[in-house]
Formats: C-alpha cells, structure tokens, sequence
C-alpha cells in the first residue's frame, strides 16, 4: 500500500507519517505543489490537518486537492482540515467554532450505522472549523457533544475524520486501520 500525505502544515505530520509507515511506503506532497502526475489511482490519499489558510476562506488556495477529492478514484482520508474540504467539495457548510478546541481529548459517540467504532471513544482534537451538516452523499459515523467526527461516502472510498487519529493512540490507530480495510 502506498500513501499519499497532502502536507496542509499540520504539526502533527511526523506522527501521521509514522501511523502511515506501519502499513506502506508514502510520499508527501506540500498542498502548495501538489504533482497529480505522482499520484497513482490505488494510492491512498491522505488530506492532513493544518491551517495556513482557513477553509472556509481559501479563495482557491486549496483548488488542487479539491480536485484530487473530486477525481481520484482510490481512498482518501481527510484528517481535520482535510475532512473540512471534503465536507465543503460536497456541498457541506463549514462553520466557526463559538470557542476553538485546543489540543485535548474529546468523547466521540458511534452512530448507528457505524462499524468503525462501535462504543464511545476518546480521541484527540485541536480546531477552530467543524462540520455540523453531512455533506451530500455522505453518511455520518460518529459525533462528539457538538460536531460530527467521521464520515463516510456512500458509494465512493472517500473518508473524513475531524479528530487527529495520529496523536489519539491506540484509538486512533484502531480508528485508522478500520478505515484501511474497507
């Protein structure tokens, strides 16, 4: 398996190449330059978290990996950030956070539908933008008090996470591999 890592500036990234390594070779790409050329169609891509510049205001900064999302045909997996332009490529509105959650452990609750956690778990956060409406097509895995957590596409390999499953253990590598096998 080979990963794609679309670098958005996280300061997590080590940690999400370490995650990555235990399952593949990767390669990482700054979203300043991404080579869809590089890119094959079995490559999982992975959106990472980061903040240079807000989704909710890129105008066009991100235009390369919303293309990604819309036309790669293998799995992607939107962590924070990237979740955040998944759900906005499909139509989901972006919305700021009445308070930013600062790196600390959130409860997020399975939905029923869900097979990718199936009891309450902690997991890792740090954000200023949630996702509160499914994005067209998607399903909704879990949600936290406030926010949805992960989802889902119904018909496409396409999945988003807004918590940091690098930084949240073995939760988040559980989480991660779940998402892997499918």
């Amino acid at each position: 398996m080979r990963f794609v890592l679309i670098d958005n500036g996280e300061p997590t990234q080590r940690r999400m190449e370490h995650l990555t390594k235990k399952y593949g070779l990767h390669i990482k790409m700054p979203v300043e330059s991404i080579e869809p050329s590089k890119i094959r169609p079995d490559d999982v891509v992975i959106l990472t978290g980061g903040g240079t510049v807000e989704v909710k205001d890129d105008n066009g900064f991100y235009a390369d990996e919303v293309k990604l999302i819309k036309t790669h045909p293998g799995t992607i997996i939107g962590v924070c950030l990237g979740m955040q332009l998944i759900a906005r490529t499909f139509g989901a509105p972006i919305v700021k956070r009445y308070r930013r959650l600062d790196e600390r452990l959130i409860t997020i609750f399975p939905e029923r539908n869900s097979s990718i956690i199936t009891k309450p778990v902690k997991v890792w956060q740090k954000h200023r933008y949630a996702v509160r409406t499914a994005p067209e097509g998607f399903d909704v895995l879990a949600r936290s008090n406030s926010d949805i957590e992960i989802i889902k596409h119904r018909t496409k390999p396409i999945w988003g996470m807004q918590f940091h499953p690098e930084c949240s253990g073995v939760v988040g590598e559980k989480v991660f591999e779940e998402i892997l096998k499918r």
